[in-house]
C-alpha cells in the first residue's frame, strides 16, 4: 500500500508549488523596486501640508469699512488680505495688505465705501512656497 502511494509522487509529477513560489518572488521583487524608486525619486515627499492661520473679518456697517484682525498664526509665516470690489458705486479700488503679527488689524474702505457697496475679502496664509486660502467672503457694507 505504501509502495503505491510512494510511486505516485516520484518523478516530475510534482505539485505547482515551485511555480507559485517563483511568481511570489517576482511580485515581491517588483514591489520592493517600486518602493525604492519612489523614495529615491522623491515622489513620497511631494505631499504638501496645508498652511493654517486664523483671521476675523468684520464688516463695519456704521463706518462703511472692513476690519480684518490676524487672530492666530498656526504654522503660517504671514497672511495676505485682499479686498476687491464686487459692486461698488463709489471710488473704492481693490487693495491688499500683508499681516505678519498676531493681533494686527487692517482697515479697508474707510471713507471710500458707501451703503450697499459689495466687496469680496480673501485671506490667504503663506508658509514658504505653500499657500492656503483660509477665508473668502462677499458681503455688503
Amino acid at each position: 500500500m505504501f509502495d503505491k502511494i510512494k510511486s505516485t509522487f516520484v518523478g516530475d509529477d510534482r505539485a505547482v508549488s515551485p511555480v507559485i513560489g517563483v511568481i511570489l518572488m517576482v511580485a515581491i521583487t517588483v514591489i520592493l523596486a517600486a518602493v525604492i524608486a519612489s523614495m529615491t525619486l522623491g515622489l513620497g515627499d511631494s505631499v504638501q501640508e496645508n498652511v493654517n492661520a486664523g483671521a476675523n473679518i468684520n464688516f463695519d456697517d456704521a463706518n462703511n469699512q472692513v476690519d480684518v484682525t490676524y487672530t492666530t498664526a498656526g504654522n503660517a509665516d504671514e497672511i495676505v488680505v485682499t479686498v476687491e470690489e464686487v459692486d461698488v458705486s463709489g471710488t473704492f479700488t481693490s487693495s491688499s495688505a500683508t499681516m505678519d503679527e498676531v493681533g494686527q488689524v487692517e482697515t479697508f474702505g474707510a471713507g471710500s465705501l458707501q451703503d450697499g457697496d459689495e466687496v469680496r475679502v480673501t485671506v490667504v496664509a503663506y508658509k514658504g512656497d505653500s499657500k492656503t486660502v483660509i477665508q473668502q467672503t462677499t458681503e455688503s457694507v
